[in-house]
């Protein structure tokens, strides 16, 4: 299971603790995660890895993570028209 990371503050809006399981819900997609509560995260943000939700491969990354592109909204910068996820917003509930 992917570990997202939270501040304590954010944790405690969704009642949730350390090692807590939560599901992420947005842009169409779901995932599941565990709760990591780190201070470096601002108030009313999840973190979470890009990159490690590996479905297929070697006995170490098969099974590892989520992909975490299923839960984010893509949408276009204006000046640009280049694609940019940094709007996206999901819902965090706790299992």
């Amino acid at each position: 299971m992917m570990v997202v990371m939270m501040n304590s503050a954010t944790a405690r809006k969704l009642g949730v603790g350390q090692g807590s399981k939560v599901k992420l819900a947005g842009g169409g997609g779901e995932a599941k995660a565990l709760v990591h509560i780190y201070e470096g995260v601002v108030p009313g943000a999840v973190s979470a890895p890009l990159g490690m939700g590996h479905t297929v491969g070697d006995e170490f990354s098969k099974g590892k993570g989520d992909n975490v592109y299923k839960i984010l909204t893509v949408t276009s910068e204006a000046a640009t028209g280049a694609s940019v996820w940094n709007g996206s917003t999901v819902n965090v509930t706790k299992m």
